[in-house]
């Protein structure tokens, strides 16, 4: 294994290593990946016509893949095209927060906001221009299979896709890097590339074991081990989107409105295995053997919609 040296206009932040299945991945499977690799557009696609619907082990649900055993994927081409999506993804994400942060401060401030127009129209400006610089590029750089599968799948936002694919990078091929060195000469190693089963996928995007949580005490790789904070956010927001769409008369429910369906009757009369935070007041846990709550029931449904989407887009990228 040759360690590259990135160029100088290549920064990225910290790494950190990911725990899958409950076990460090190698040195060389860092987390935080610097993406700068491309798919080559002629990546081939899933027919999504002829997708079967499986009995599959996706926590007790019926799964639209296969099971997945796969001991080697293709390496993709690599390009500077996912470098650029990141960068465009992260700008956009600094414009959107100052533009709140702006508006929250002249709104509430107890002067005429009238008076701060010009810069909150400079603000907006600078947002929609990331917004638009970002979406070009993920129709620039993202494979045509995954773009199809976003226009035809419901509830899948582009921009968001776009936001998710900015922090990924590609889905299955991963370019990990390291930090070496401190100060003026800490710089920034490539590492050797691999490519994710979808098990590290739904692991680095915080959907992995659901008993997994935060708590006192934890380690740097055991937080690591919990994914990625920015993708499981974005995938939520994206399971929300998708379970918002409601079928229309006569018509077969969406794919992933189907998903959570099917995941909220299975847990309809589900119980306490062990104590439970999420449903127990603060500070007392719900006890073993007591009902899940509504809150509960969603929550772990729309995780399920999540890990569906991203073996959907694993399986497209493969």
């Amino acid at each position: 294994m040759t360690a590259t040296l990135l160029a100088s206009d290549q920064h990225a932040r910290e790494t950190h290593a990911t725990v899958v299945g409950g076990q460090p991945l190698s040195d060389d499977q860092h987390a935080r990946e610097t993406q700068n690799g491309c798919v080559v557009a002629d990546t081939p696609a899933v027919d999504q016509s002829s997708r079967e619907t499986q009995k599959n082990s996706v926590d007790g649900i019926i799964s639209s893949q296969p099971p997945t055993n796969f001991s080697a994927l293709p390496t993709m081409a690599a390009s500077r095209g996912w470098l650029e999506l990141r960068v465009w993804v992260e700008m956009f994400h600094d414009a959107q927060l100052q533009r709140i942060a702006t508006t929250n401060r002249a709104e509430r401030g107890g002067v005429d906001p009238g008076l701060y127009q010009p810069y909150l129209e400079v603000i907006e400006r600078a947002e929609n221009t990331a917004r638009l610089g970002m979406i070009r590029c993920y129709r620039r750089v993202v494979p045509a299979p995954i773009r199809e599968w976003q226009k035809d799948e419901k509830g899948v936002g582009d921009k968001t896709l776009a936001r998710l694919l900015g922090h990924l990078g590609h889905p299955v091929h991963a370019t990990p890097h390291h930090w070496e060195g401190t100060g003026t000469k800490r710089v920034l190693i490539a590492d050797e590339p691999y490519d994710r089963t979808v098990t590290q996928l739904w692991q680095y995007c915080g959907h992995g074991d659901p008993a997994r949580r935060v708590h006192k005490g934890m380690t740097a790789p055991e937080l690591a081990g919990l994914g990625k904070p920015d993708l499981k956010m974005l995938v939520h927001l994206l399971a929300e989107k998708c379970m918002m769409q409601k079928p229309k008369p006569g018509e077969p429910a969406p794919l992933y409105r189907e998903v959570y369906d099917t995941r909220r009757l299975v847990t309809a009369e589900r119980l306490h295995t062990t104590p439970c935070v999420r449903c127990g007041p603060s500070g007392k846990p719900a006890a073993e053997g007591t009902p899940w709550n509504d809150g509960h029931k969603h929550a772990d449904a729309l995780r399920i919609v999540g890990k569906e989407l991203l073996r959907d887009l694993w399986q497209i990228a493969s």
